[in-house]
């Protein structure tokens, strides 16, 4: 089940990154796809697909519940842990599939230890980290995981900037 998890979230994960078009800006495009090319920005659909795939799996393996969230919590940090290591220096795909690979088996092997007693805790981090993505998307840190290596602007880029004058620059 954590390897079928791996392979859909990875598909999963290459077509959301190119879900975004900048001349809509529908809500749920920046909120779910990649609105330029920093880590932060092609970090959003693998964890996103980690979230959808978690839910699923919840509805169809009936787990405990206080076992499972507290589960996906901890493997949900180890995507996160790894994509911002190994992204600086690797190319999308394999960052993702490596990232969501960490946190599948993070997962699996918190679930035979039975952290159930970690639910408030798991749950506070789970609320924390999807603040965290509403609230950078919009308004992102001065940091370099948020800046785009491209245009080396931060979040949404103007529809209207001519990207071939970059090009033509560098």
């Amino acid at each position: 089940m954590e390897l079928l998890g791996v392979l859909l979230c990875s598909l999963a994960a290459a077509v959301l990154s190119r879900f975004f078009n900048p001349e809509a800006l529908n809500p749920l495009a920046v909120l779910l796809g990649s609105v330029n090319f920093s880590v932060w920005e092609r970090l959003k659909p693998s964890v996103f697909c980690y979230f959808v795939y978690g839910g699923l799996e919840l509805m169809c393996a009936k787990p405990f519940f206080r076992s499972f969230v507290v589960s996906k919590a901890v493997g949900l940090c180890a995507v996160i842990a790894v994509f911002l290591v190994v992204g600086s220096f690797s190319d999308t795909s394999a960052c993702a599939l490596l990232a969501l690979s960490a946190g599948f088996f993070a997962s699996y092997e918190t679930m035979k230890l039975n952290p159930s007693r970690f639910f408030y805790i798991a749950c506070f981090m789970l609320l924390l980290i999807f603040v965290c993505f509403c609230c950078f998307t919009a308004n992102p840190l001065r940091l370099e995981i948020f800046r785009d290596p491209e245009t080396s602007m931060y979040g949404l880029i103007p529809p209207e900037l001519d990207r071939g004058a970059f090009y033509l620059s560098s």
